[in-house]
């Protein structure tokens, strides 16, 4: 992005955030593309990305809005915790599906018939547990994703909730919310997506500026959708944890029941 102004606050919002970035870059598209981004979990691998296209139709509040956006994908670490969130999924999927798993194949195998009958359909019941698990975890993905997005509109709409000195409000005013709900409508015309269309990542422009407007008058530091995420964040926390206990404990038991079975076949062989 050149020098300039517009760059000028856009850094100035980088400091204020406390988010650090390796640079600001201008995303050339011929102006046919509105469109912004954040990449890398690091500041020193961390680009914010803005298209020709957004800069040249959004106002300037909208694309303050935009880019305040960005930023909370990295100040809320949302790829990290969408990693973790991804790894929990997938955990308590597979939890979910092995007693079944077992009890399908237990009535399989006591079914009888020929090998090769046998192998073709567990070899069946495997695709189709692990079809299950992942589109499982793909439907909680786009959940989780969702309600990342939502949060990021929701830093947005703090962020520009200021006063006429520039100084932070303490509740979420209506021109901080309409910062954020009128850049999406941009985008949404501009784009030519319908507001009503769903999309899995980012759910609706329409429902996404619902919630702008219900944040209205809310305490900054009290906003539902931070608690549903804090809670959602402690849940794969709390899921993986237990996990990699329950894993520890069944490889120490393994590995204790092999210690014993060794000790006896010596003690066997000395007698």
């Amino acid at each position: 992005l050149p020098p300039g102004e517009v760059r000028d606050i856009l850094e100035g919002m980088c400091h204020r955030a406390g988010v650090r970035v390796r640079d600001l870059l201008l995303w050339p598209t011929g102006g046919l593309m509105i469109n912004a981004g954040v990449t890398g979990i690091l500041g020193v691998l961390r680009w914010v990305m803005l298209t020709d296209g957004l800069l040249d139709s959004l106002h300037r509040h909208q694309v303050m809005a935009v880019m305040a956006h960005e930023l909370a994908h990295a100040r809320r670490h949302h790829m990290l915790w969408m990693g973790l969130s991804v790894v929990a999924l997938a955990i308590s999927m597979g939890l979910l599906m092995d007693p079944l798993v077992v009890s399908l194949y237990q009535w399989r195998i006591d079914a009888g018939g020929s090998v090769a009958a046998m192998q073709r359909d567990l070899g069946f019941l495997d695709l189709t547990a692990t079809g299950l698990v992942l589109a499982g975890v793909l439907m909680g993905f786009g959940w989780v994703s969702r309600r990342f997005e939502r949060q990021a509109d929701a830093f947005a709409a703090v962020r520009m909730s200021v006063d006429e000195q520039d100084q932070a409000l303490p509740v979420v005013s209506s021109a901080g919310a309409v910062s954020m709900a009128s850049a999406l409508l941009v985008v949404s015309h501009a784009n030519g997506v319908p507001m009503e269309r769903f999309s899995w990542r980012h759910g609706s422009i329409a429902s996404r500026r619902r919630h702008l407007e219900s944040l209205i008058g809310r305490p900054v530091d009290a906003l539902p959708i931070d608690r549903t995420v804090r809670l959602l964040n402690l849940v794969s926390m709390s899921i993986i944890c237990l996990a990699a206990a329950w894993w520890g404990i069944e490889l120490a038991t393994e590995a204790g029941d092999g210690i014993v079975l060794s000790d006896g076949v010596a003690a066997e062989a000395r007698s």
